[in-house]
């Protein structure tokens, strides 16, 4: 319904989908949906209520499997908390709620062993000119790491050079123009630097 995106992943070697459904054409606050492949088509598992999603990212944690959604808007504000899920054997429960300002995406990544995530947030309400967020795990929960100026992010990109990490923002629009600076950040041990 309004599907803004897909993501894959597989679980003990199945597959699954989860679509994020952003909008049924009257309201934000609609179901999302995890599918899984039966052998010959994809069977709804689950449902997830969810708030204008945007965006499914899927990772893993020592062996077990995780979905965080970004939930964009609903028919009142922006302001809503994103959720992360962890797959308990049977379906995704949730395991932590974060805040966040009209988030369009979540890039999960690793750094020696430890996992982060990184959520793209676009506007607050009033101003495009906003952080975006770097979390890492830590053991139960994502804890806020690090916080970078950002100008109505609209995606993350991680990548290695030489074994050493990267993060690529698309700035999309400050309120007034598209014609800005996206930024690369490089991890330097404790946060993320901007090399260009």
């Amino acid at each position: 319904i309004g599907a803004q995106d897909w993501e894959s992943f597989e679980i003990n070697g199945e597959t699954y989908l989860a679509v994020a459904n952003y909008r049924d054409g009257t309201a934000y606050n609609i179901d999302s949906v995890i599918y899984k492949w039966d052998g010959s088509q994809f069977a709804q598992v689950q449902a997830i209520p969810t708030n204008g999603a945007w965006v499914w990212e899927s990772f893993e944690i020592a062996g077990e499997t995780y979905l965080a959604v970004a939930n964009q808007l609903n028919d009142i504000t922006n302001s809503l908390d994103s959720v992360i899920y962890k797959w308990n054997g049977s379906q995704f429960t949730q395991v932590q709620a974060i805040a966040t300002e009209s988030p369009l995406d979540w890039q999960s990544f690793e750094i020696a062993g430890e996992t982060y995530l990184a959520v793209a947030q676009y506007h607050d309400g009033f101003t495009f000119n906003i952080d975006s967020v770097i979390y890492k795990w830590d053991g139960s929960q994502f804890a806020q790491v690090q916080a970078i100026a950002t100008i109505g992010a609209r995606d993350w990109q991680n990548f290695e050079i030489n074994g050493e990490t990267y993060l690529a923002v698309a700035n999309q629009f400050d309120g007034t123009t598209h014609n800005i600076d996206s930024v690369i950040y490089k991890w330097d041990g404790s946060q993320f630097t901007q090399v260009q």
